[in-house]
C-alpha cells in the first residue's frame, strides 16, 4: 500500500471517478460534488489523502483545515461525509496512513469525522496505539424502503393533494435540469423569506449549486422534479440518485399554493419516480422533521469520530 498526501486533487478525477464507481460511495463524495464544493469553499489548506494498490487508486479522503482541526470535504452542505474506497479495502492500513499523516504531515491536527455513513471503513479503522479516540452517534438520515408502503392518512394527503391540484388548474409532474435551479432558490426564498431567507440564500451555497449541478446532470446523478398546477410552478424538488438510493436533498413550493399541498405532491412523484428507475431507498438525509415520517421514515444511522494526536507526537 502507497499512501499519498496531496495539496489538491488536480489530475485525479478520471480515477476518482473510476474508483467512485465500485466503491459504495454516494453522490455526496463523488467529484461532481467534490470539486465545486472545494472550488467555492477553499477556506483552509487542503490535505487530500490517496492510497494505492499495485499503483491502482484504492483510497481517497479529501480533508481540509478549519479553526485547529482537519474535517472531509463537503462539511456544512452535505449529509453524509466520507472518504472513497475500494470494496473490501482492509481498514486496519487505512488508520495507519492517517497516523502517520495526523502525526507527522499535518502538524498533529486532531481530525474530526462526522455524518459518517454506516460501513465506511472510517468508522471501522483503528486509531494508532495511544492516540485518544471518541465516537459516537452523528444525526440520522431517515429513509423509506421502496417501494414505499404508505399510512392509509398519507395516502389519503397524497390524493387529496393531487385532486386539490387537477381542480386548481391541472397538474403536471415532469423531470428537468439545470435550467430548473432559479425556480428552485425562487421558491425555497418564497417560503423561508420571514425565517432568513433559508440555506440557499447564502451566496456562497448557491454559487456552490450552480457549480455542481451541471457536473452532477452530466454524471447521471441529478434529480431536478418540477410540480405545475395550471401551468404555474408550484414546487421544485432537488434530488440525488444512485446505487439504488435517492437522496431527497433540498426542495421549494410557491407558499401560496400551500393549501393545495405542492410539497406533498413533489415528494409523492419523487417517490414513485425513485421507485420506477429500481432504487430500494428514498432518503430524507439528516434532520428529524415529523412529516419524514409520516412518509413511512426509519432512521439510518451516522457515526463520529475525533482521533487526536498525543501530546507527544504534536
Amino acid at each position: 500500500m502507497r499512501v499519498e498526501l496531496r495539496e489538491d486533487a488536480g489530475g485525479l478525477e478520471e480515477e476518482w471517478w473510476e474508483l467512485w464507481r465500485r466503491s459504495a460511495a454516494g453522490p455526496f463524495q463523488s467529484p461532481a460534488w467534490l470539486l465545486a464544493w472545494r472550488e467555492c469553499f477553499a477556506d483552509g489548506r487542503a490535505a487530500v489523502l490517496t492510497l494505492r494498490a499495485s499503483g491502482r487508486l484504492v483510497g481517497l479522503l479529501p480533508l481540509f483545515e478549519l479553526d485547529g482541526r482537519l474535517l472531509a470535504w463537503g462539511a456544512g452542505t452535505s449529509d453524509y461525509l466520507d472518504g472513497v474506497f475500494a470494496p473490501g479495502l482492509d481498514p486496519v492500513p487505512l488508520g495507519h496512513a492517517l497516523g502517520h499523516v495526523l502525526g507527522r504531515a499535518l502538524d498533529g491536527l486532531p481530525l474530526d469525522l462526522f455524518q459518517v455513513p454506516p460501513g465506511s471503513p472510517l468508522l471501522a479503522m483503528p486509531a494508532p496505539e495511544g492516540w485518544p479516540d471518541a465516537a459516537g452517534e452523528g444525526e440520522p438520515c431517515p429513509e423509506v424502503a421502496l417501494p414505499a408502503r404508505l399510512s392509509r392518512s398519507m395516502a389519503q394527503n397524497l390524493r387529496t393533494a393531487r385532486n386539490r391540484a387537477e381542480r386548481a388548474g391541472g397538474l403536471e409532474a415532469a423531470a428537468g435540469g439545470p435550467e430548473l435551479l432559479d425556480a428552485l432558490f425562487a421558491l425555497h426564498g418564497a417560503r423561508w423569506r420571514e425565517h432568513g431567507g433559508g440555506v440557499l440564500s447564502d451566496a456562497r451555497v448557491a454559487d456552490f449549486h450552480r457549480a455542481a449541478v451541471p457536473a452532477l446532470a452530466a454524471s447521471g446523478l441529478l434529480r431536478l422534479y418540477r410540480i405545475a398546477v395550471g401551468g404555474r410552478t408550484a414546487a421544485v424538488l432537488y434530488g440525488l440518485c444512485a446505487k439504488g438510493r435517492f437522496h431527497y436533498y433540498i426542495g421549494g413550493f410557491d407558499p401560496e399554493m400551500a393549501p393545495i399541498g405542492p410539497g406533498t405532491i413533489a415528494v409523492g412523484h419523487a417517490i414513485d419516480a425513485a421507485t420506477a428507475e429500481g432504487a430500494a431507498h428514498f432518503d430524507f438525509l439528516r434532520g428529524r422533521e415529523p412529516y419524514k415520517y409520516r412518509w413511512g421514515a426509519v432512521d439510518r444511522p451516522t457515526g463520529t469520530r475525533r482521533i487526536a494526536p498525543p501530546p507527544t507526537v504534536r
